[in-house]
Parts: structure tokens; sequence; C-alpha cells
């Protein structure tokens, strides 16, 4: 394979320190002149940005355990800074930073259990990270029948103790949050929480969205759909269980992104998760193609990607 200049940046031992010094830019822009210069202010972005720094780390964990990318590369959490970078605005939201660590825990550990039956701990762990998720965003609830089908066909774990140890994971968090609403005599907090599980909301409504936030949506997918269709194109070079690791990814990548064109006005949880499962099918497509028109949509998707940042910067203003 020629090595292309994208391929250099993807293999470069430098590629992560610079693209984290990058998101440290990224992170004090919008602590000093999008929320405000006050030290309040500046202090609300402290815990999101210890989360982000833990999410890059179990992004590039995901890689380097299951050997996502054949080759040495950083590329897959690169991806992921640079996609979180983009949407900027959701830097404040401790509900995204939140159900994204829940959900990147959740993908490191259930792949452990890869043609394993007899893991109903990690089971229950990785699902327990769902249930912790679900408290700030109960609609990643709706995940659990496509997960459960994943383990069957896919990671190949599905059984009986996996399936109980599963549904005790999800459940654990409310088991020891119920009796301090029971004993507060609040029932009204849980009542509103699990009524907003039906409530989906009207499709197609943008109303509430920026340009800028419309434009990243639609950026984060096109990348999505970059990565999709150059791995289905690559596959066969992998093995059978990357492979598997990489469907899992690609249709879990795919609902969300439905989900998201489809209901915008949960963009503050759906576009973590999108951002989640598209960095390693990007850090895929840079690492792993060097042709002259995919360093071409590398280098675009890049400049597009580093202009929305601006952008979204000088929308904060």
């Amino acid at each position: 394979m020629k090595k292309r200049l994208q391929n250099r940046i993807a293999e470069s031992k430098l590629a992560l320190p610079l693209t984290l010094a990058y998101s440290i830019g990224v992170w004090v822009l919008v602590g000093v002149v999008g929320i405000g210069s006050s030290s309040h202010s500046a202090n609300m972005l402290v815990l999101p940005f210890l989360t982000f720094l833990l999410i890059t780390f179990l992004m590039a964990s995901l890689n380097n355990i299951y050997a996502l990318i054949r080759i040495y590369s950083r590329s897959v959490s690169c991806s992921f800074i640079v996609l979180s970078c983009t949407a900027c605005f959701l830097f404040p939201s401790i509900e995204c930073w939140l159900t994204q660590l829940c959900f990147a825990t959740f993908l490191v550990v259930i792949f452990r259990t890869y043609q394993d039956r007899s893991s109903p701990g990690l089971t229950y762990f990785a699902f327990l990270c769902i249930g912790v998720g679900s408290l700030v965003a109960i609609k990643m609830l709706y995940l659990l029948p496509l997960l459960w089908l994943f383990m069957a066909f896919h990671l190949r774990s599905f059984h009986f103790r996996t399936f109980i140890a599963s549904l005790l994971g999800v459940l654990t968090p409310y088991w020891l949050l119920m009796p301090w609403y029971v004993f507060r005599s609040d029932y009204a907090t849980p009542i509103r929480h699990f009524s907003s599980f039906v409530d989906v909301g009207a499709p197609f409504i943008y109303d509430g969205l920026s340009v800028g936030e419309i434009a990243t949506i639609s950026a984060v997918v096109l990348v999505s759909l970059i990565g999709i269709v150059h791995y289905i194109h690559d596959s066969y070079r992998d093995r059978i269980r990357v492979r598997d690791y990489f469907y899992v990814l690609i249709i879990l990548n795919f609902v969300l992104s439905l989900t998201l064109v489809l209901l915008p006005q949960s963009a503050n949880v759906l576009l973590g998760l999108v951002i989640i499962t598209a960095s390693p099918l990007f850090g895929h497509f840079i690492a792993l193609t060097s042709s002259r028109l995919s360093g071409i949509f590398f280098f675009a998707i890049l400049l597009l990607l580093l202009s929305l940042t601006v952008f979204n910067l000088w929308t904060l203003l």
C-alpha cells in the first residue's frame, strides 16, 4: 500500500498529542468566550473536560484492546477528539458526556464477552453502564433489544445467564435510587422520568437548532456514511472477530444516525452517541485507505470539520 500524507498522519506518534493540544485550545475558547469569562462559568466545564479525556482514553483502549485498526494508529481516538470539538456546543452538557462515557464503557466491556456465554459478570457491568446512562437519558433503553441481538448473532455471547445479568445490570441503578425517593416521599420525579420513555416527540423538528448545529449533525452523519461504505468494501481484510465488532458499530451508528435525523430535538444525547460509533469507522478509513480519492476525501472532511468548529465557536460568542 502506497503511503500518502493521510497515512503518515494516521500512523504518526505525534497525532494524538497534537490533536489533544488542539482540543484543549477549543475547550479553553469555549470556556472563555462561549460561556463567559467568570471563574464560575469556567469551572462549569471542568467536569465535562475531565470526562472528555476519560472517553478519549476509552476510545484509544477500544482500538488497542480489540485491534480495530490492523496497523499502529491513533486515528480512532483522534477522530473522536476532532468530531467532539466540532460539536463544541455540547461541551457544557453533562447529559451528553455522561451518556457518552457510559456508552463507550459499555462497548469496551461488552466486546470482552466475544464468544463467551459464561460471562455474566462482564455482561452485568456492561449493562450497568446502560442503566446508569438511562438515568439521564432514559431513551437509551430503546437500544436494549438491539444490544441483545448483537450478543446473539455478532458477539455470540447470549445465554439465559447473560440475559438475566443484563437485566440486573440495567435495573441496579434504579434499585439503588428508588429507596431514596421513597424516603423523601418524592414520587413525582420517578414518574416524570419513566413517562418520558414513551414521549418520543414529533419527527423532523429542527426549529430549536441553530445553523451550526444542523450543519454539525449533517457533517457527523456524512463522516459516518463514509466510514460505513469504506468498511463494507474493505472488511474482507480484517479477521472475523474484528468484522463482528465493526458490524456492531455499523448497525449502531446507522440506527442512531437515522434517529438523530428523525428526532433532532434529542441531539444532546444522540449526537454524542453517533460520534462514539463514527470514530472507529472514520479512523479505519483514515488509516487504511491510500488512494488519491481517499486523500481528497480526508482533507476535505478535515477542512469541513475544522471550519464548522470555528463557526460554532464564533456562534457561541
